[in-house]
């Protein structure tokens, strides 16, 4: 019996090296470096658990310097929990493979209160630049697209009332301002913030001390 290189379908032999070219490729071109997102829902449970286990973002923003820039996209409307736990794996994934100039950026993300995405770089470790904001923006365009939802309508405040957070627009919000509905001691959200130390002090903020008082 000839135990030599396997034979395909058609009995004809297969270089071993040729095999195993394949194998690698198939191996390098399905791994999550090339593509934003890799569904969880097609992993098995312990693949699923590796994959997040291993990414940078396990530190969080709350682990970066407090130096750190960031970007606050928010929601037009409300997450729902399921898309916000998919919404945190995407997240996840392009934090661990974001760059500037092919040198890995010391980035974190989260998706927070199933309303705003932030997304945070280290500075001190490696600076942004033009591209790799360009690449974090077309990550929130193309999740946009993916679960059917609006992080550029920059004329919806969002604002907290009764324990909850929601959010309409500006000339709703003007209206319920004037009908005593919400007020100066009113809880906004100032998505403006530019460092760590911003966002732990000043996302959240009273109506009365912030831009949107302007707008009633």
């Amino acid at each position: 019996m000839d135990l030599g290189a396997p034979r395909t379908d058609a009995g004809k032999r297969v270089s071993p090296g040729n095999s195993e070219k394949k194998l690698s490729l198939t191996k390098l071109y399905s791994s999550p470096k090339y593509s934003f997102f890799t569904s969880p829902q097609t992993l098995r449970p312990a693949a699923r658990f590796q994959n997040m286990k291993d990414t940078k973002q396990n530190s969080k923003i709350d682990a970066l310097s407090d130096e750190s820039r960031v970007w606050i996209y928010q929601a037009k409307d409300e997450i729902s929990p399921d898309v916000a736990e998919k919404l945190q794996y995407d997240v996840d994934i392009f934090s661990q493979k974001w760059v500037s100039h092919n040198i890995d950026l010391h980035a974190a993300g989260e998706v927070r209160d199933n309303r705003f995405i932030i997304l945070a770089v280290d500075e001190t470790q490696t600076q942004t630049s033009g591209c790799s904001i360009d690449s974090s923006v077309r990550f929130i365009k193309e999740i946009e697209q993916k679960y059917k939802l609006d992080f550029f309508d920059r004329m919806t405040f969002a604002f907290e009332k009764d324990g909850k957070i929601q959010a309409v627009a500006s000339d709703k919000f003007a209206e319920m301002y004037a009908a005593g509905e919400i007020d100066d001691n009113t809880v906004v959200f100032d998505n403006l913030v530019k460092t760590k130390a911003e966002l732990d002090k000043a996302h959240r903020k009273k109506l009365g001390k912030s831009m949107y008082k302007r707008f009633v």
